[in-house]
């Protein structure tokens, strides 16, 4: 799936970056012979197997394990996956990084990110912004709905993930919503980014880091939180015949 040129680049990038073990957690389904009531077929659980096991290849700090959905409930339950293709980043401060879809197009370059800075178990963060965060003392769910065309999604995503690596207060899950549907229609998503604060409170458009944590802050102490419709830039979400002839095994960009 990745090309031998691009494996080359990661690979050095790889041996260069990291800095201690990432832990790699894919929670997938294998198709079924027979309809099972209840159970949908996941269209991109093989090629995100696929994907995953290129990228643990090209060093061993990466190391990937692969969990039946149905079957291994104890790991899913204790890492927070309802869904596949669901993927788990663990690194140096083992708090779950959750990442549901095919990590492509746009997003890659933020995926590759997010491994490295778990590597490091630090990253960019404001000092400003770490200070808030310590004042969070109830755990509050961010969710960052994202879509592989969407230029703004990464930026929003890999902040989230770094709030989630400072405290341990923050779990995010970012989802590629054209492989879930399903939070379309329940939230009214009309665009990408949007970022939902414990599955109640829909901001639609990108957000820098100060004005993410300041939403965060505002959530958990039951504060009114306002804004302008929608926040900031944003992808009007494909049409729905379009969507239908996405393929999760293309587009890939590799950051260099």
């Amino acid at each position: 799936m990745i090309s031998e040129q691009d494996q080359e680049l990661l690979r050095r990038r790889f041996a260069q970056d990291l800095r201690s073990r990432v832990r790699i957690d894919l929670f997938t389904q294998k198709p079924s012979p027979i309809i099972i009531p209840g159970r949908a077929e996941c269209r991109f659980c093989g090629e995100a197997e696929t994907l995953l096991t290129e990228l643990a290849s090209l060093n061993d700090r990466l190391s990937l394990t692969v969990h039946d959905f149905h079957t291994d409930e104890k790991a899913s339950e204790a890492l927070g996956v309802d869904g596949v293709p669901g993927t788990v980043l663990r690194g140096a401060s083992n708090r779950p990084m959750r990442y549901f879809g095919m990590p492509t197009g746009s997003f890659f370059p933020a995926f590759i990110e997010t491994i490295v800075e778990t590597s490091r178990g630090t990253n960019e963060l404001q000092p400003e912004t770490t200070a808030k965060l310590k004042k969070i003392r109830d755990d509050v769910m961010l969710q960052v709905l994202v879509t592989p065309s969407c230029e703004h999604s990464p930026a929003v995503a890999r902040t989230a993930f770094r709030l989630a690596q400072q405290s341990n207060k923050v779990k995010v899950d970012v989802i590629e919503i054209l492989e879930f549907p399903t939070f379309i229609e329940h939230y009214g998503i009309q665009v990408t980014p949007t970022v939902i604060l414990n599955e109640t409170l829909v901001l639609a458009g990108a957000m820098d880091e100060a004005t993410l944590v300041d939403c965060l802050l505002k959530a958990v102490e039951g504060k009114e939180i306002t804004n302008p419709e929608p926040w900031g830039p944003r992808t009007p979400l494909p049409r729905a015949q379009d969507q239908e002839v996405r393929t999760a095994g293309s587009g890939l960009i590799i950051p260099r």
